[in-house]
């Protein structure tokens, strides 16, 4: 789903899988297509919310330790290519005994 209120032109497809290969560990894999076009360190996240329908239920990034981890810094980003395909996958802490 698009996320609530979103207006622009940019249509992804593809997929996420996300497993926990370890206590308090997300590896999230990815292969998208759709992406803004040569997008470099484009942030990609999870949120707490259970939907994307409604802006008041998306609820913020999905973690629990002191800084989010779902930034560039933290790892949680991909790189489109000229086409705007990007596969990939990164491995953060999310504070939650998963």
């Amino acid at each position: 789903n698009r996320y609530p209120g979103y207006t622009g032109n940019i249509d992804t497809s593809g997929y996420v899988t996300v497993t926990f290969p370890e206590q308090d560990l997300i590896e999230f894999s990815y292969n998208l297509h759709g992406l803004e076009k040569g997008c470099t360190d484009c942030g990609v996240h999870i949120h707490t919310g259970t939907t994307c329908d409604v802006a008041d239920e998306v609820g913020g990034h999905y973690f629990s330790v002191a800084e989010d981890p779902w930034t560039t810094d933290g790892g949680a980003f991909y790189n489109a290519d000229e086409k705007g395909d990007a596969l990939g996958s990164f491995t953060l802490t999310s504070g939650y005994d998963t």
